[in-house]
């Protein structure tokens, strides 16, 4: 976890608002990565995938150690999805960044998908007979 980097306010005693929101931040990671890959035209790699959530994991953690409760992170990640929304649509049309925007999550969540169920295989063959 990358959160014991960002001080103290992560440890001890005091809950963090971070808690328990790993899915959500993975979550926006997605989003986020997929926003960046409409700019491209699909078919999406998992490369350019894994690539788009990098940078995506970067922006989406200065949030996170940024914020001070989770309704100010909630609407610094809706206003970035927004802002790099409309930096695509200056140079091509709406409709087209939508459907690639709709494209990469569902590329996302196939190569998710494939990843989790060879990780569940791996799992099932190293067991000793």
């Amino acid at each position: 976890k990358d959160s014991e980097s960002h001080g103290a306010t992560d440890h001890g005693i005091m809950a963090s608002w971070k808690d328990g929101l790993e899915g959500l931040r993975e979550r926006n990671v997605t989003e986020l990565a997929c926003v960046m890959m409409s700019s491209q035209k699909p078919p999406y790699s998992a490369d350019v995938l894994e690539e788009a959530r990098k940078s995506a994991r970067k922006v989406e953690g200065g949030f996170a150690s940024r914020s001070k409760h989770a309704k100010e992170y909630a609407a610094k990640v809706a206003a970035k999805k927004g802002d790099l929304v409309k930096k695509i649509v200056k140079v091509m049309p709406e409709g087209v960044q939508k459907e690639n925007y709709q494209e990469a999550i569902a590329t996302a969540a196939m190569i998710d998908k494939a990843a989790a169920e060879a990780e569940a295989e791996a799992k099932t063959e190293v067991k000793p007979e």
